[in-house]
């Protein structure tokens, strides 16, 4: 089933939350995540993830086009492509085009 227009805007507006939020901020310093953060990543971020992207992109036994979408450092790797996800710069994340 092809996903609607307005799933995929909300899909890309979460995950541009989920990038600004989370990644710019650990991008300047070593923070520890806020329970409200994670919460927010494990309601919002990662049921997408797993329904869009992990199948083709984990670290286990699938990473398509050299590309981890289940770690950090995995989903910041640039690949033949770009950037996965640029802390601080969703504009430049593959991954919201």
């Amino acid at each position: 089933m092809k996903p609607s227009v307005t799933r995929t805007g909300d899909a890309r507006c979460v995950i541009s939350l989920f990038i600004f939020t989370i990644f710019s901020a650990q991008a300047c310093s070593l923070v520890a995540f806020q329970t409200d953060q994670i919460e927010f990543f494990e309601s919002k971020i990662r049921p997408i993830l797993i329904e869009h992207c992990y199948a083709c992109h984990n670290s286990i036994d699938q990473k398509e086009a050299d590309y981890a979408i289940d770690f950090r450092k995995g989903a910041q790797t640039e690949t033949e492509h770009g950037i996965g996800v640029v802390p601080g710069e969703p504009d430049k994340s593959l991954l919201l085009k």
